[in-house]
């Protein structure tokens, strides 16, 4: 029996899959989920095309610590995250895009 955080993820992954890594494809870039974060209920996409590489993380809610938030916005190019909380929009953390 999977436990909630993996089926948290399990979902996470199947909307990333609808949502990203089939769109990006379409417009001929190679994208993978190339790491999950199970703790923190987030992964990272890796896309690549032409010798351009971005990486977006996807988090399945906004409920995550400021400081571990701050260190992904770090990391990567755009943060999306699939519930409609404000809380990361009151943190002014940029390059945060709600679902």
């Amino acid at each position: 029996m999977l436990t909630q955080e993996e089926s948290r993820m399990n979902l996470l992954k199947q909307w990333a899959d609808d949502k990203f890594l089939k769109l990006l494809e379409r417009h001929a870039w190679v994208a993978t989920i190339t790491s999950d974060h199970v703790e923190n209920n987030y992964i990272v996409i890796t896309a690549q095309k032409e010798g351009v590489v971005r990486k977006i993380a996807y988090l399945y809610t906004s409920a995550i610590e400021r400081l571990h938030l701050n260190q992904l916005a770090e990391e990567v190019d755009k943060i999306f995250v699939h519930d409609r909380s404000k809380f990361i929009q009151e943190l002014g953390i940029v390059g945060v895009q709600f679902f």
